[in-house]
């Protein structure tokens, strides 16, 4: 059973956005401080809006909202206070607000790239693109040297597969005087997706240069590496990513599935450590039945079916019509002898896919180890008529060697009473 690796794009551009919307929360205070900064200044607006930015530099959100509501109310068009209020909000996670705020900053200063950009993230984040993309435009046009408002337009456009021209933006991003780690690891994860690999795998340096730990960088490395089948260090590189964020469950989802494409990769040569990386990977996915099912195939190819069997009928008890379960689960009991319970699972297999000749095969010679000659060899005739000579070569010439003495057999009377089926 092969397992996909999982597309990771959105969830890259989701950290992005918040990266960015952070970078907007943070920035220095925009009104110079005042002689009238006391008490006495109550009703002055720009008095209220500095105690505002002294609150909101000391992380109570709270309060500096309220601040810059009462500058707002002593002044209602008063752009930096509605500005600062609405990435106020964003930090507090009070999106429809902030929304508001940022929507009102825009309309008081329509030259000013900060709120563009900071309604276009928020847009962003909250999947609609189609009404970000002219506030993030607009920012690029009032500052062309913005990092952060290239490499957001940058993502957007790749989103909308336009992915030359998001190569041109994020690169522009890159060569901005305040080009962060997370601009690099984004120009890396759009020229990867481009098909640039080479040219992701500088940027990714750069992003770790730039800071080492940083985990959008991180998870870049880990899908390049991953590209090329490296999942050894793909694994490394989101374990090392989980240090940093160990509460992430995307990147224990991410690792598991690694794990689980690794054991794939070994299963048929190297089937200990298959089972060591399916293992790990149901561990870290313990209600995922593709890993459980991969952890227990891994048990039978390493012979192991005692085990496999009792958690496959665990599997099977929540998720009935899984094929490979059943598959694996009739594979363990043959491999165990246990032939009338791996003939329960062979006709399940039969009436589950009756178009593979591989699976009469199995059902006849089941049929022939328990006795029921009659229908082992009504099953063996069925799988001649399918079987392919090409791909079921073996089991046809094992099939014709076995007849003759099958219907001798039959012909005396030897066999269990057929039953039927």
């Amino acid at each position: 059973m092969r397992l996909t690796r999982p597309f990771l794009s959105h969830f890259n551009a989701r950290a992005l956005v918040w990266s960015l919307l952070l970078v907007v929360a943070c920035a220095a205070p925009l009104y110079a401080q005042t002689d009238d900064d006391d008490d006495s200044g109550e009703a002055d607006p720009v008095a209220i809006f500095n105690r505002a930015q002294d609150a909101h530099a000391k992380g109570d959100l709270a309060r500096a909202v309220e601040l810059y509501g009462e500058a707002i109310k002593v002044r209602p068009e008063f752009p930096e206070a509605e500005y600062q209020k609405g990435v106020a909000l964003v930090a507090l996670k009070q999106l429809p607000g902030a929304e508001k705020s940022l929507r009102r900053a825009v309309e008081l200063r329509r030259d000013w790239s900060l709120p563009q950009l900071a309604l276009g993230l928020l847009l962003v984040r909250a999947g609609d693109d189609t009404r970000a993309e002219p506030f993030l435009s607009r920012a690029v046009e009032l500052d062309a040297k913005d990092a952060n408002a290239l490499s957001a337009l940058a993502s957007l456009r790749l989103r909308a597969g336009a992915k030359e021209e998001a190569v041109k933006l994020i690169r522009r991003a890159a060569s901005a005087p305040n080009a962060t780690a997370p601009v690099w690891a984004e120009r890396a994860r759009i020229e990867r997706t481009a098909g640039d690999k080479a040219a992701a795998a500088e940027s990714v340096a750069r992003a770790l240069e730039l800071d080492p730990g940083n985990v959008a960088a991180i998870e870049e490395r880990t899908e390049l590496a991953a590209d090329t089948d490296d999942y050894e260090r793909a694994i490394a590189d989101v374990e090392t990513a989980l240090k940093a964020a160990p509460d992430s469950t995307q990147l224990r989802a991410r690792l598991a599935n690694f794990h689980a494409l690794a054991g794939e990769k070994y299963r048929t040569n190297e089937p200990d450590k298959s089972l060591t990386h399916y293992r790990r990977a149901a561990e870290l996915a313990p209600t995922s039945v593709n890993y459980a099912t991969g952890y227990a195939s891994a048990l039978v190819q390493a012979r192991r079916s005692a085990e496999a069997v009792p958690l496959l009928r665990r599997i099977l008890a929540s998720a009935p019509d899984d094929y490979a379960a059943h598959a694996n689960l009739a594979t363990a009991l043959d491999a165990l002898k246990q032939y009338p319970d791996a003939l329960v699972e062979y006709r399940w297999l039969n009436r589950a896919r009756p178009d593979l000749p591989v699976t009469y095969f199995l059902l006849a010679r089941a049929y022939d180890l328990t006795g029921e000659f009659e229908l082992a060899l009504a099953a063996y005739e069925t799988f001649l008529a399918k079987a392919d000579a090409a791909q079921n070569n073996l089991e046809m010439e094992k099939v014709n060697l076995r007849l003759p003495n099958l219907r001798k057999q039959i012909k005396l009377g030897q066999g269990v009473k057929k039953k039927k089926d």
